[in-house]
């Protein structure tokens, strides 16, 4: 089966041309603008919470009432960590 289309060699060759290079690989215009709000602020309170909001492992606290409950699942049998369970 040939398509009718493509089996014309001047309609190929105008196909081809017609296609547009929108941009070039070379260049990379957003790395090259700088942001005018690089510094970052914020309190210790803030940076101490948003650490423990996005630590990967958990803090053990060894000397809270509830550190056997805790302690329980990290344990081998409920391994929070393979259920997907920590933040």
């Amino acid at each position: 089966m040939v398509l009718t289309e493509y089996s014309d060699k001047k309609k190929k060759k105008e196909r081809k041309d017609s296609i547009e290079t929108v941009m070039s690989l070379i260049e990379f215009p957003l790395l090259d603008q700088t942001s005018s709000n690089s510094v970052i602020s914020t309190t210790p309170n803030d940076l101490s919470n948003w650490s423990r909001l996005s630590s990967l492992w958990p803090l053990l606290y060894g000397t809270s009432c509830c550190f056997i409950e805790f302690a329980s699942l990290i344990g081998s049998r409920f391994d929070f960590d393979r259920y997907g369970l920590v933040p």
